[in-house]
């Protein structure tokens, strides 16, 4: 979890572009709603209670100032959680407000706002509506939000690359404090997830931190505070990295908004536990579990689950560590799907793109077939001829597409439920084919074990190995496991170095002897051939339905239970929920003889 991106991390990131001071009103509501939106990024204490001392006036509104009121009152739903609430309002008023520019500004709200509900291809669409109304709109100081926006809504999705051209060039351009303060902030995100261990200058982040401070953004500058701390990790300085978060926290706990206080808690929890300090990790963690208002799509919520799960764990505390640890698999699972709705959005919008450009190329064609009849009825009945040959062409080439599209659907689907490194299932869609396996065998009255594997010391191959000879373990254990699995059973790697199989008919004596199997061959791999100097073992944990039934997810918390009590006991070994008849487990073979375990 460490390693994830902070693509999706605070949406005051996003938000902050959308505030625009306006001129007084000259009635009431009007200027309280402007000072409100002049503050609603800046101070959210105050922009709040702007609101609530707005729905106390009485008196007849302008309908730019009633839709003024909505969008604010939108952009508070988002910001205390409430999506499809505040969405709904922002997407009426991109569609039907009376003036332009805040129908602009609509649509860069539900742009940025999608990357956080996990609808990518739904933002994607409202920031191309964005930007094809640009031109319409009057104010520049509006025009120049939309660069911003895609900026923002690049780096959620992990396109780097994209979010830092669009930064820069927005950089280049100029405009508000408050918009060169968004792109500043994007920059260096974009950089930290481009930059290697080379590092970034100084400069970079000291600029980002200027440019906030001037348009009085406290969010944005705690921002840029925090990717200097990743900074800081990344190249190996985490004692400082420790020091800035800690420094800076009581800014952030005045700032009052939830998803930003859990960033710097989950970077110090992940610090803290990268340094072995558990109690200072165990009591940051409690402190993100403890934050009001939690959304399940937090980076930081799945950081400190598991790093409650693996101190409860460690210090024997198997309730609370099993508690811990659906929690964590829970917020686990929300990032996985997260991850690969960002893929899939991506792909679809070039899917889509390359489609509008096909589009336009049959329109082309088509209307150069027209031309060509009107010539032809005066000229020619030869030229009539060309004409049909060429609306024949353009037929072929929408009958073409309209096949290359279906095909592009059934890969993404493929790749959505293929880990891409191995080529086995997914956690996802592991879970949904061993629940049907399972539904089979309770209706035939049969037996399904599971079986969980970890690959012992993975840290420590690509620590002392490299990432490369690491992904060569990870495919050749995936090449073992695929061969001992039947076709009509699953298989699938969960995440990490971890594996697990699905085995119908399979009592637990049966899939413990099977294990056995699998850690041998594991442990008989010639990992020297592959550039590794560590040996590569495997702890495997078996459960059975006969013990834990047909529950997928008890079978699976019984089979982790049971692979920890083998890594308990020595490492590279097997051990079951229920040890089977006459079985013994204990380490062998020439891995197991080298394990520093």
């Amino acid at each position: 979890m460490a390693n994830f991106p902070m693509g999706r991390r605070i949406l005051a990131a996003a938000l902050l572009l959308l505030a625009h001071a306006l001129p007084a009103w000259g009635s009431a509501l009007g200027d309280l709603l402007a000072r409100a939106d002049s503050v609603r990024s800046s101070d959210v204490r105050q922009f709040r209670a702007l609101l609530a001392q707005a729905r106390t006036l009485d008196g007849d509104a302008t309908r730019a100032e009633r839709e003024l009121f909505e969008f604010l009152q939108a952009h508070e739903q988002i910001v205390l959680g409430n999506y499809p609430a505040g969405i709904a309002v922002a997407k009426r008023l991109a569609r039907d407000a009376g003036d332009m520019d805040l129908r602009y500004r609509a649509a860069l709200l539900i742009a940025n706002t999608g990357a956080l509900t996990r609808d990518y291809p739904d933002g994607l669409h409202y920031l191309s509506e964005a930007l094809a109304m640009e031109r319409k709109v009057r104010d520049p100081a509006i025009r120049q939000l939309g660069l911003a926006v895609a900026a923002t809504l690049y780096n959620q999705l992990g396109e780097a690359k994209l979010a830092r051209a669009y930064a820069e060039r927005q950089i280049k351009l100029g405009g508000t404090p408050r918009v060169l303060c968004a792109a500043h902030e994007n920059r260096v995100r974009a950089m930290n997830a481009l930059a290697d261990t080379g590092g970034i200058p100084d400069a970079v982040f000291d600029q980002a931190i200027a440019a906030c401070d001037a348009a009085k953004e406290p969010i944005g500058v705690y921002l840029v505070i925090a990717s200097r701390a990743r900074h800081l990790q990344n190249i190996g300085e985490p004692a400082e990295a420790i020091e800035l978060l800690r420094n800076n926290l009581d800014g952030v706990r005045d700032v009052a908004y939830g998803r930003l206080t859990a960033e710097y808690y989950g970077q110090l929890t992940d610090l803290h536990f990268a340094d072995g300090d558990l109690e200072a990790a165990e009591r940051t963690a409690q402190q993100i579990v403890a934050l009001d208002g939690k959304d399940p799509h937090w980076m930081p919520l799945a950081t400190a689950y598991r790093v409650l799960y693996l101190s409860a764990k460690r210090k024997g505390e198997l309730g609370r560590a099993l508690n811990y640890m659906e929690e964590y698999h829970a917020a686990d699972k929300t990032l996985v799907d997260d991850a690969q709705a960002r893929e899939y959005a991506m792909e679809l919008a070039r899917h889509q793109a390359l489609e509008r450009e096909q589009q336009a190329a049959v329109l082309t064609h088509q209307n150069r077939a027209l031309t060509a009849e009107k010539r032809a009825l005066a000229e020619s009945a030869r030229a009539m001829r060309l004409a049909i040959v060429l609306m024949g062409l353009a037929i072929a080439v929408v009958a073409y597409w309209a096949w290359h599209s279906r095909r592009t659907h059934r890969v993404l689907r493929r790749l959505s439920q293929t880990d891409s490194l191995t080529g086995l299932a997914t956690r996802r869609h592991f879970g949904a084919t061993a629940a049907r396996l399972l539904s089979d065998c309770e209706q035939r009255q049969r037996p399904l074990s599971v079986l969980l594997l970890d690959i012992d010391h993975f840290k420590r191959i690509n620590d002392e190995c490299g990432h490369a000879v690491g992904d060569w373990v990870l495919k050749q254990v995936a090449d073992i496991g695929r061969g001992l699995c039947p076709e009509r059973d699953a298989i699938g790697r969960l995440g990490g170095e971890e594996f697990a199989l699905a085995l119908s008919d399979l009592d637990i004596d049966q899939a413990a002897a099977l294990a056995e199997g699998f850690r041998r061959a594991i442990g008989e791999l010639d990992y020297l051939s592959g550039g590794c100097h560590v040996p590569v073992t495997a702890s495997i944990g078996v459960a059975c339905t006969s013990h834990s039934g047909y529950g997928y997810q008890k079978l699976l918390s019984e089979a982790d239970r049971a692979m920890y009590m083998a890594k308990q006991a020595g490492r590279n070994r097997v051990a079951s929920a229920v040890p089977p008849t006459g079985y013994v487990p204990g380490p062998v073979g020439r891995a197991a003889e080298n394990d520093p375990a």
